[in-house]
């Protein structure tokens, strides 16, 4: 048996109790999401925060002790401070104090000098845009708690707590940050990003959106997220950076899930949760066979990346986890889409030109990554630990294949 079974046995039982516990809280199900507490929303990102730092340290060979490991650690704690966080300052300062082990994992392990630009930006953006709530909040002079912020349905309120969240989602205009992050940082920065970081502004909205009124500044961020996830697609298609190339691809499917979840909708609700989990175990996979790849050949670049058609189990990851991310039906990130957009044009039916470009983008730069990667004059490859690392990369279609068996088992 190969040394690295052990490892991964244990985190099995997690990830076995995740696949039934979200069986539970599909749209599906007898009990609907839309109803779902803080509480249990807190579990499911812990979960995903489980199932994905087992996959840090095997494809990142931190050492114990280092910097690295330092950082990891940290923000595995930090993280699980926030979700399960009741309090409405804690929960601010949680949300603020996961970018520093971040920072740190780019500036000290980072590849290039253009890591300190990228560290500006993360500082810059998520910082400064987050500044205007800790005032709002200073304000308020009893301490609330999350389920008690009726103050934040209005005007100026509203504008500040959706601009915070968006800055972490992130919406297209405030995504700047995001790509820079992810050329610069190592391959645990980009996975924790990707998996969990992206999600801290999902959940935020998952909290205090539903005590808004659709009014006019909700629309505003709802028609921007459109547009952007439109063109956040056509940036994808013009990429020749494979990490570049992912890293938008979370912009449109983040942007997808703010506007499910800002329809307002229990399917809308429903598809963003699920997108939710199904980008967390997708887009850190990706990443991760970026990774690989690069390891390989020492560079990003498509056009240095191909010709892996000999090898045949290689080849049949890539496409695995390149057709979960285009939402090949029936994996999780179909039925997901298929409700966010489904209660998308329930609220704006004239979305349907941009939605469009998004759905049919997807496929053409998830097809065009594929074609790039295998096709081409053939390459060996020299990765060491290969066999490790493939299993590694297959466990994120594997389980999104896999919860959506979990939607149907449960629901007599």
């Amino acid at each position: 048996m190969p040394n690295w079974c052990p490892k991964f046995t244990p985190f099995f039982v997690p990830n076995l109790y995740f696949l039934y516990f979200f069986s539970n809280l599909s749209s599906f199900s007898k009990i609907p999401t839309l109803y779902i507490s803080i509480s249990q929303l807190g579990i499911i990102m812990l979960l995903l925060c489980v199932w994905m730092f087992q996959f840090v340290f095997p494809l990142n060979n931190i050492k114990r002790g280092s910097i690295g490991h330092g950082c990891v650690f940290f923000l595995l704690w930090f993280l699980f401070f926030f979700f399960l966080q009741k309090n409405l300052m804690g929960f601010y300062i949680m949300f603020e104090f996961c970018l520093i082990p971040v920072f740190f994992l780019i500036f000290s392990l980072g590849y290039q000098p253009e890591k300190l630009n990228a560290c500006s930006y993360l500082a810059l953006y998520t910082i400064i845009g987050s500044l205007p709530l800790l005032y709002m909040l200073c304000m308020v002079e009893k301490s609330m708690y999350m389920y008690m912020y009726s103050f934040f349905s209005k005007g100026i309120f509203c504008f500040f707590i959706l601009l915070v969240m968006m800055v972490k989602t992130p919406m297209y205009m405030l995504h700047i940050w995001l790509p820079k992050a992810h050329v610069e940082a190592p391959v645990a920065g980009s996975m924790v990003l990707a998996g969990i970081l992206l999600k801290m502004g999902t959940y935020g909205l998952f909290i205090f959106f539903p005590t808004m009124y659709f009014s006019g500044i909700t629309m505003f961020f709802y028609i921007i997220l459109i547009c952007g996830g439109a063109f956040s697609t056509l940036l994808c298609l013009r990429q020749i950076d494979m990490k570049n190339l992912v890293a938008y691809s979370s912009v449109v499917h983040m942007a997808m899930a703010s506007c499910g979840l800002m329809s307002g909708m229990k399917l809308g609700f429903s598809g963003c949760l699920m997108l939710c989990i199904s980008h967390g175990l997708c887009s850190p996979m990706l990443f991760g066979l970026v990774s690989v790849l690069y390891s390989n050949s020492h560079t990003r670049l498509l056009n240095f990346n191909k010709g892996f058609s000999s090898n045949g189990f290689l080849i049949f990851i890539i496409f695995s986890l390149i057709a979960v991310n285009m939402s090949v039906p029936p994996s999780l990130n179909f039925f997901s889409e298929l409700f966010c957009i489904s209660s998308i044009f329930s609220v704006f039916f004239f979305s349907f030109f941009f939605l469009g470009i998004v759905c049919f983008g997807s496929v053409v730069y998830n097809l065009y990554l594929y074609i790039s990667i295998t096709h081409g004059k053939e390459m060996m490859f020299f990765c060491g630990n290969y066999l490790k690392f493939m299993m590694i990369l297959f466990m994120g279609s594997f389980w999104c294949w896999m919860f959506f068996i979990s939607m149907f088992s449960m629901t007599i």
